[in-house]
């Protein structure tokens, strides 16, 4: 079956899984920049040489042709082993595909242990929003009921619909 005879969502979750595949496959081709707190300039990392005071890193992946693919940023919380993080998967277009954000936490309501919530935002051609994905598990990677179960922090999250609007607002230059 070909892209064209999929449905929507199911064309734009292939091209995630493709998209994955290759970062996989080309791990020691992800440039990597960290933004340092309190410096307005991400820094490009270099065989291995992390600074102190990182307070996001980003990992950017291309495809053979020099186009941004995959564009990822961890961030580091204060007080927290928590995970937040927030990855962009585009077309050879270097228009947005998904979004997906993973962020744990806890919650009373979601029983015991960190619960990570997963949302995948799909997106139609002109940053259109096709739909939005649900997951939530815990701490054993169990499913969690959704329904019963809500997440309390509310972070910024900065959706851009092409590469060069993300990495302008990142200040990232590849």
């Amino acid at each position: 079956m070909s892209f064209g005879q999929m449905n929507d969502a199911d064309r734009i979750l292939k091209q995630k899984r493709v998209i994955e595949e290759q970062i996989q496959l080309n791990q020691k081709d992800l440039i990597v920049f960290v933004k340092i707190k309190e410096e307005s300039e991400p820094q490009r990392i270099t065989n291995e040489n992390w600074p102190e005071n990182v307070e996001s890193t980003y990992n950017i992946l291309k495809n053979n042709s020099g186009q941004v693919i995959y564009f990822a940023e961890f961030l580091k919380r204060e007080h927290s082993e928590g995970v937040f993080e927030i990855k962009h998967f585009f077309d050879d277009k270097e228009q947005t595909l998904v979004i997906e954000i993973r962020l744990s936490f806890f919650s009373d309501d979601c029983g015991k242990g960190p619960i990570t919530e997963t949302l995948t935002d799909l997106y139609l051609n002109n940053f259109k929003r096709h739909g939005t994905l649900r997951q939530l598990r815990d701490d054993k990677n169990n499913p969690i009921n959704g329904s019963i179960c809500s997440n309390p922090t509310k972070w910024p999250i900065d959706k851009k619909g092409t590469v060069q609007e993300l990495m302008t607002l990142k200040k990232i230059k590849t």
